[in-house]
């Protein structure tokens, strides 16, 4: 039920914006460069949902019916703060922290910050700075890079081990490995090698 849910919120979405064929949304996604500045309107229907499906939880019998409301309360409040508002994921949150910010490009660009920090902290090699910005500014970039680097390392953890899990135990301990080598362990190495040049 949770997915048609999704399915008829998407639908919806595209009849509203029917006029524009190539600027249909999905409910939660789309490339940065065209993000739908209706990110709010998309926000305060999962709200309202919530509430919704809150509201008649309470008051509808134990039953099926019941069941469902619970399921939409919990379905539109884990899309609406948990994924479609986390600044750590490239949905609505990164958009209007990109925004609020004035930054375009906003991870790509805290990213090579961060890198260039960790490499003057580490190795002091005296390199210019990618960008010419005002050094709060500068300082918000690579907090931000580092908490995104923090939260992919968690979360990527989390799903390969529930992967692990969720088959039996040769194929999840594959498919564990694949995830690890290429979320954490190939980006971890690349950087590596970066540094290891740079001690030479």
């Amino acid at each position: 039920y949770a997915d048609n849910v999704e399915v008829r919120l998407q639908f919806l979405d595209g009849l509203a914006n029917k006029s524009e064929p190539k600027e249909i949304w999905s409910f939660s996604f789309g490339p940065e460069d065209d993000w739908d500045k209706d990110w709010l309107e998309r926000s305060l229907v999962e709200l309202a949902l919530a509430v919704l499906g809150l509201f008649l939880w309470s008051f509808l019998p134990p039953g099926s019916a019941r069941t469902i409301a619970f399921a939409v309360c919990c379905v539109s409040i884990v899309g609406s703060l948990a994924i479609n508002l986390n600044p750590f994921m490239r949905f609505d949150g990164y958009h209007l922290l990109s925004s609020m910010m004035g930054v375009d490009g906003l991870q790509e660009r805290s990213f090579a910050l961060g890198r260039w920090h960790i490499r003057e902290v580490l190795f002091r090699p005296r390199m210019p700075c990618p960008e010419v910005m005002p050094r709060r500014k500068r300082a918000l970039l690579i907090a931000y890079a580092y908490s995104t680097w923090i939260y992919r390392l968690v979360t990527f953890t989390a799903l390969a081990l529930v992967v692990y899990h969720a088959f039996f135990k040769i194929l999840g301990l594959i498919l564990f490995a694949i995830e690890i080598y290429v979320l954490i362990a190939r980006p971890m190495v690349r950087e590596f090698k970066v540094w290891i040049a740079m001690r030479r």
